[in-house]
């Protein structure tokens, strides 16, 4: 059991998420008195998952669309820390979900990446908006067929609800303060959109000291050091 304050609960939901996340209880205080209690859902936790046997690692992509290289969301599955004593958070990145609920170049590698894993993916706020809209733009370009992109969407929902995928909201004055601090350090020398910086940022918001990123769009940007 945690415990935490009003004005903690204020300035670092993020953290209180994770601990919801991990199956602890949390009692909100003020003033020192108790005046509520956060408890995680039914059968949440850190128990593990298995991605082996999910529908998005076993589902046969033979007859769905693929897109080509030049079509693809992102450039491959890489992934880089940041150091620290802390227990490590794994963060999705949107091409890697992209990869791994689409078809494409890198579905293969995203697939054999996911089946390997135990635990459960965290998502920030803004995976779950860019996700949807990659997937709805590419069918609006012609480059998948009618109807995909719901069906990968729905996949991606039951995820969700299965427990694979964590969406944990953070604080949006937080993530833009880092953001602007690796923007500063790193954007002159590597040339870094402004939503891939803001997905780094709240990865790093969310996993504090020690923070994975399943980086395929993000592969200069690792490369650079943006996210260590």
């Amino acid at each position: 059991m945690k415990t935490a304050t009003v004005r903690d609960s204020r300035s670092h939901y993020a953290k209180l998420m994770e601990w919801i996340a991990a199956g602890e209880e949390i009692i909100i205080t003020q003033r020192g008195k108790s005046i509520a209690r956060l408890t995680p859902e039914r059968g949440a936790g850190s128990a593990k998952v298995n991605w082996a046997d999910s529908p998005e690692v076993r589902r046969d992509r033979r007859k769905e669309t693929k897109l080509t290289g030049d079509e693809t969301y992102g450039q491959g599955v890489r992934r880089t820390h940041r150091g620290g004593g802390r227990k490590m958070v794994i963060c999705g990145e949107t091409s890697f979900l992209f990869s791994l609920y689409g078809n494409d170049a890198n579905s293969p590698r995203a697939v054999r990446w996911a089946a390997k894993g135990t635990v459960p993916i965290t998502l920030s706020q803004y995976n779950p908006f860019e996700l949807g809209n990659a997937l709805r733009f590419a069918e609006f370009r012609g480059v998948i067929r009618h109807g995909e992109a719901a069906m990968a969407w729905a996949q991606f929902e039951a995820a969700v609800q299965a427990g694979r995928l964590l969406k944990l909201p953070c604080n949006l004055a937080d993530v833009l303060d880092e953001a602007t601090r690796l923007s500063a350090t790193h954007t002159l020398a590597g040339g870094h959109r402004g939503f891939d910086i803001l997905h780094v940022a709240a990865a790093l918001v969310l996993g504090g000291a020690e923070a994975v990123i399943l980086a395929v769009s993000l592969h200069a940007a690792c490369r650079a050091g943006i996210a260590r």
